[in-house]
């Protein structure tokens, strides 16, 4: 965790009850970032920071060792705030320069350990050169399958395109329909949009 201005970083481990069954002190700082390693501990576990460190508001400082953080690099957040004077890093009931010393724990809800990986089962990676590699993004409405089976006709075909450059934020959208005529039409914001105009004709085996 990423702090400029602590003395040091706890980590809370609670089980599925909100019971707190551990704490460790983060031992390792590297660039102004706290690290460690917890053993045995595996998707699923609920956990919360507690920051140590200088409380002077008059400075921006308002560490509280007696307040529960969520992690905030955690992929996953379990429970619900409950509002009171707990969460609060000052005194409620009296004056802002003064640290409250009420915990929060019953009033946060805790971070959660996720497991990242994907369960590929027999899939492989194909391995393609990204000179090679063509990001396609498609976005549907419905159900794809179903339309596919109730369609007149259905167009697999490969094609290419000329090579344009563009950069990676630029968007490339293009929607292809008939109209009630039978008049395909094309609306896109390739560079090339003549050409594409002619390639999805000919994979639609249509006039121009």
């Amino acid at each position: 965790m990423y702090s400029a201005s602590s003395d040091g970083v706890d980590v809370v481990l609670y089980d599925d009850n909100g019971v707190e069954t551990a704490t460790y002190e983060l031992q390792e700082r590297t660039d102004l970032v706290w690290h460690g390693y917890v053993d045995q501990i595996g998707p699923g576990q609920r956990y919360g920071l507690r920051v140590h460190g200088p409380y002077d508001p008059l400075h921006g400082l308002r560490h509280n060792p007696r307040k529960l953080l969520l992690d905030p690099y955690a992929w996953a957040i379990s429970g619900r705030f409950k509002h009171g004077p707990e969460l609060y890093g000052y005194s409620f009931d009296g004056d802002d320069l003064d640290p409250s010393q009420l915990d929060s724990a019953s009033s946060m809800p805790r971070s959660v350990v996720v497991d990242r990986s994907f369960p590929w089962g027999d899939d492989r990676r194909p391995d393609t050169a990204w000179a090679d590699t063509v990001i396609y993004e498609l976005h549907v409405k419905g159900d794809p399958d179903a339309v596919f089976a109730t369609a007149d006709r259905v167009f697999e075909r490969t094609f290419t395109t000329p090579r344009y450059h563009a950069g990676y934020i630029e968007p490339r959208a293009t929607l292809v329909w008939f109209d009630g005529a039978g008049v395909l039409h094309v609306i896109s914001s390739h560079k090339g949009p003549f050409k594409l105009r002619d390639i999805m004709a000919q994979v639609l085996e249509v006039d121009k």
